[in-house]
């Protein structure tokens, strides 16, 4: 994929977490194991669910918001929710994806 073509398919965050009706929530920002800095949103747990949190990761060409209708249902449900984008994807600062597993294995990364 070269940089012009990774450029066609990167998309911005519309909507946020309140959009869906989520009022508990908060911007993160996080560094990747290459320092690329991570863009996020970060929904707190129930206090009676011990801290359970799921991790959404999105697709090629994706972005956090993409995720947001399913983070909404759980999140309800009281777990919390780390939605991120991955390097060159949503508002994260453009850098050239070699491979797009090798992308989201580095994302994840910086989330564990």
């Amino acid at each position: 994929m070269t940089p012009e073509s990774e450029k066609e398919f990167r998309t911005q965050p519309e909507q946020t977490p309140a959009d869906y009706g989520i009022q508990t929530w908060e911007e993160v920002i996080f560094p990747s194991q290459g320092g690329l800095q991570l863009a996020g949103w970060f929904f707190p747990p129930a206090k009676d669910m011990d801290g359970a949190t799921i991790i959404n990761v999105h697709g090629l060409g994706s972005n956090r918001e993409d995720l947001l209708e399913q983070a909404a249902l759980l999140s309800r449900q009281g777990y919390g929710e780390l939605l991120f984008d991955l390097r060159n994807h949503g508002n994260n600062s453009e850098h050239q994806i070699i491979h797009f597993l090798h992308g989201l294995s580095r994302g994840a990364e910086a989330v564990f």
